[in-house]
């Protein structure tokens, strides 16, 4: 591409840039770009979606599914919130109505839910924030507690 044309796209780019970013907040630009370590509030389980969502094609699909993990109905404290992660940020919040056992394309036994979105106050509070440094490990499930 000759160096005129490349110049012409280059200040084009900079220019519709800078027009949104002066139409962006800066607190929504810091919510994007700088988003805040969500706290623990309740008691909680963090699932790993990764790739999944590409593959279920949305959030609660690729969470609701089969995890390898113990009886949930039995863990003490109960874990009434299910928080989808993907690397750093925070996907979405579910409130899980039940547990159910199902069998993982590796054979193995899991258990998966159905429930539906966290309400307002909760989807604000951890969705879009980043997983703190702390509770991102190699293990899918993660289970957090408050003061965790």
């Amino acid at each position: 591409m000759p160096v005129q044309v490349c110049q012409i796209y280059s200040s084009l780019y900079f220019s519709l840039l800078e027009v949104v970013v002066t139409m962006v907040s800066e607190d929504r630009m810091r919510a994007v770009f700088d988003p805040e370590d969500f706290t623990v509030g309740e008691p909680l389980v963090m699932f790993f979606v990764g790739n999944s969502i590409v593959n279920r094609g949305d959030v609660y699909a690729a969470v609701r599914e089969c995890w390898q993990m113990a009886d949930p109905d039995k863990r003490r404290p109960a874990f009434n919130l299910v928080l989808a992660r993907s690397n750093d940020r925070i996907l979405g919040a579910f409130r899980p109505g039940r547990w159910t056992p199902c069998t993982r394309d590796d054979g193995n036994k899991g258990w998966g839910f159905v429930g539906e979105h966290a309400e307002p106050s909760i989807q604000e509070h951890y969705v879009g924030k980043r997983v703190p440094d702390r509770f991102r490990t190699q293990n899918p499930v993660r289970y957090l507690n408050p003061g965790d």
